[in-house]
C-alpha cells in the first residue's frame, strides 16, 4: 500500500540532513534531495565558508542561503536555507538544508524553532563509525537478526509482502548497523492507551496483556544478543496523544497509561534485564518539551480539530500543534485516494471506520448521536487515524508461545490476522485464564461478561501486582457467592462506564525525523 506522502509542513520542506567536519568535508547526507546535495557540495561548501561563522559553542545556529548555489531537482519557487549546528567536543557539524514555499504561512520562529529541533536532536553520530571490511560478516548478521524477527515478532497476513521486498528492505536497515557492530535501534509507535469500549477491555491501565507485550519484546531483545553481541534496544513511541482525542479518551487517561506501563516495565521485569533493550517516549520527549513555556508563542494559534469533546492538557494540546505544523500530512492526497477507490487505501479506510464505529456507540461522549451521525463521526475519524499514519512492518506482541487469541470460550484460536488494522493487542483487549490452565488467553471483555450473565461460568479479576499485571480467572458453571468481585466483574454496561470514569475521576485527583535507519515496528 502506498501511503501518500504529501504535505506542506516543516518536514515536507527539509530536503536534506547531513553530517559534515569543521573542514567542510562531507561525512554524510540522507534525505528526498541527498542525491542533488551530495553533487552540488562543493559549491554548497564554498557558500558556507563565505556566509558562516562558528563561535565554536555547540548550541550555535548558523544560518546561510546559498542563492548562487545550482540545487537541480529542488521545488521551484522555494526559498532554500541552511541550517547547521556545531556537536559539542567533536569536529563534527550538522546541519538541515530547507525548502520554503514563498507561499508558506508558518512564521520564521516557529520554523527556526522546528528546524532547530532537528538539528539538536538527529543521531547522526554513528556515520561517523567506519564500516567493516568484512561485508559477509556484517551481511550474516544482519540476515540472522532478521531470522530472529521474522520468527518472533513478525505478524503474518493474508496480503504479506514480506518475501517480496519486505524482507531485503528489513536486512538493509539491519546492515547500517550491523557493518558498523553497533546497537540495533528499533522504533515502536505503539502502546497508546486502553480502548474506551468496555465491550473490549476491563479499565484504564495497563494489564496482564501489556505485561506479556514487554515480555515478548524483552524475549525479542534478548534473542538478538545472543547471535550479535552489540544488542538492540526498543524505543516505544507513545502514540496515544496523537489521536486520543479522536478515540474519546482523556489526555491524563493517556498520561496515566504511560505512566503506569514504565512502572510495569521496570517492576514486572528484571531491572537489569530489560535496562539498555527497551525505552520509552511520547511526543514530549520528541519535541523536548521540557519546559511547557520553551515552544514558540506561533504554536498557540495552530488549530487542532478535535471531533470529540474529550478533556485536553495543555502539554498534549502543544504536542498535536507542533506536530499538525511540523509534520502534517496533506489530507486531499489521502482523499483522493479513497475517492477515486483505490483498493488498498479505501479498505483499510473502511476498516477503520467500522472499527471506530464499534468504539464510538459505547462512548459517553456520543451517547446523544443518532446511529447515522456516530458513523459519519466514525469515518472522519477513520481518516484522521489513516493521515497520522504510515508503512510500518506488522508485529505480534502477543506471542502465541504466551497466549491464545480466541473469540470465545468455546476455545477456537485464531493463530493469524488478514491485515494490519486487526492484529490482537493488549490495549483493544482482556486476558484470562481458565481454572487448572496455565494458558493464557486474550479475547473481547464482552465475551466474559456475557459468560457471566449467562452464568456459564464465574471468577474475579486478579488485581495488578508486583507479580504482574491484572487478568481474568474463571471457572465453569454458575458462581457462588463468594467467588466473585462485584465490583470488577459487573455486566451491565451502563454501570461499567459509571466505573470507568470514575476512575478517570480519580485519576485526575490523585494525580523524529527519521535520519539514521530505525527499524519502524
Amino acid at each position: 500500500m502506498e501511503f501518500s506522502n504529501i504535505g506542506s509542513s516543516i518536514y515536507h520542506e527539509v530536503q536534506a540532513i547531513y553530517s559534515r567536519h569543521t573542514n567542510g568535508r562531507l561525512l554524510y547526507i540522507t534525505g528526498r534531495a541527498a542525491k542533488t546535495t551530495k553533487a552540488a557540495w562543493p559549491s554548497i561548501q564554498k557558500d558556507l565558508e563565505a556566509s558562516s561563522s562558528s563561535s565554536g559553542d555547540s548550541a550555535s545556529l548558523y544560518l546561510a542561503c546559498p542563492e548562487t548555489v545550482e540545487l537541480a531537482g529542488y521545488p521551484e519557487n522555494t526559498k532554500v536555507t541552511i541550517r547547521e549546528m556545531l556537536r559539542s567536543g567533536t569536529e563534527a557539524i550538522v546541519g538541515v538544508i530547507v525548502a520554503t514555499p514563498f507561499s508558506s504561512t508558518l512564521g520564521e520562529e516557529f520554523r527556526n524553532w522546528f528546524t532547530g529541533l532537528i538539528i539538536r536532536d538527529t543521531r547522526l553520530g554513528l556515520v561517523a563509525i567506519p564500516a567493516s571490511s568484512d561485508e559477509d560478516e556484517s551481511r550474516r548478521y544482519a540476515q540472522a537478526v532478521t531470522d530472529v524477527f521474522d520468527r518472533t515478532l513478525r505478524n503474518i497476513s493474508k496480503e504479506d509482502q514480506w518475501d517480496m521486498g519486505g524482507r531485503i528492505y528489513f536486512e538493509e536497515r539491519l546492515y547500517f548497523y550491523t557493518s558498523r557492530m553497533v546497537k540495533i535501534e528499533f522504533c515502536l509507535p505503539a502502546f497508546p492507551c486502553k480502548s474506551s469500549n468496555l465491550e473490549k477491555v476491563m479499565g484504564i491501565d495497563p494489564d496482564k496483556g501489556e505485561e506479556i507485550a514487554l515480555q515478548q519484546l524483552n524475549h525479542f531483545m534478548e534473542e538478538v544478543g545472543k547471535i550479535y553481541s552489540p544488542g538492540a534496544i526498543v524505543e516505544i513511541v507513545s502514540d496515544g496523544h496523537v489521536f486520543s482525542d479522536c478515540i474519546g479518551v482523556n489526555d491524563d487517561i493517556v498520561d496515566r497509561y504511560s505512566d503506569s506501563l514504565i512502572k510495569m516495565a521496570a517492576e514486572v521485569h528484571n531491572a537489569d534485564s530489560i535496562r539498555g533493550r527497551v525505552r520509552f517516549n511520547g511526543l514530549a520527549d520528541l519535541f523536548a518539551l521540557r519546559n511547557i513555556s520553551s515552544y514558540p508563542e506561533e504554536a498557540n494559534f495552530i488549530e487542532v480539530p478535535h471531533l470529540l469533546n474529550t478533556q485536553l492538557t495543555k502539554e498534549a494540546e502543544v504536542c498535536r500543534k507542533i506536530l499538525l505544523a511540523g509534520c502534517q500530512i496533506d489530507g486531499s492526497a489521502i482523499r483522493k485516494q479513497i475517492d477515486s477507490q483505490e483498493s488498498s487505501i479505501l479498505s483499510l479506510y473502511r476498516g477503520f471506520a467500522k472499527f471506530m464505529l464499534e468504539d464510538l456507540d459505547l462512548n459517553s461522549l456520543t451517547a446523544d448521536l443518532s446511529r447515522s451521525k456516530r458513523k459519519k463521526l466514525a469515518s472522519k475519524v477513520a481518516f484522521e487515524m489513516i493521515r497520522n499514519s504510515g508503512p510500518k512492518f506488522g508485529i505480534k506482541l502477543l506471542s502465541n508461545k504466551k497466549c491464545k487469541t480466541v473469540e470465545s470460550l468455546k476455545g477456537e484460536a485464531h493463530l493469524g490476522s488478514d491485515d494490519l488494522l486487526h492484529i490482537p493487542t493488549p490495549w483493544h483487549n482482556s486476558v484470562f485464564r481458565m481454572e487448572n490452565d496455565p494458558t493464557y488467553y486474550v479475547t473481547k471483555a464482552k465475551v466474559i461478561f456475557d459468560a457471566f450473565k449467562a452464568k456459564t461460568y464465574y471468577g474475579k479479576w486478579i488485581e495488578d501486582t508486583a507479580q504482574g499485571g491484572g487478568y481474568f480467572h474463571l471457572s465453569k458453571g454458575e458462581r457462588t457467592s463468594d467467588a466473585v468481585d462485584p465490583g470488577a466483574q459487573a455486566v451491565d454496561k451502563q454501570e461499567r462506564l459509571m466505573m470507568r470514569e470514575l476512575r478517570a475521576i480519580q485519576s485526575v485527583a490523585q494525580t523524529n525525523m527519521p535520519n539514521v535507519p530505525n527499524i519502524f515496528l
